[in-house]
């Protein structure tokens, strides 16, 4: 879950940032920002239909799996890949111990 989704801008096309969401007004506090998830490609399931008639992924129900983030790690980068080789010497000392 990462609240940070709510205040996510994009550029307008009058050279300045907007919300990406419908919203009119910003959340100044980050404790009033309600529960967001963000998609990280971790796992994609769709029947055919959806893609050929909807030329998307997503239905209008949406379910989700919510990683557990000390088992887990989204590898992008050279330097995601370097925290991952980290992350499992970690979790291989702390299974032996």
């Amino acid at each position: 879950m990462d609240q940070k989704s709510s205040k996510v801008f994009q550029p307008a096309n009058s050279g300045f940032l907007q919300l990406t969401s419908d919203e009119k007004d910003i959340i100044l506090r980050r404790q009033e920002l309600p529960p967001a998830y963000v998609r990280d490609g971790a796992l994609s399931l769709t029947q055919v239909y959806v893609i050929l008639q909807r030329n998307s992924l997503y239905r209008e129900k949406i379910a989700w799996i919510e990683n557990d983030q000390s088992f887990y790690i989204n590898i992008d980068s050279s330097e995601d890949w370097d925290l991952a080789e980290k992350m499992a010497q970690r979790l291989r000392r702390e299974a032996s111990a």
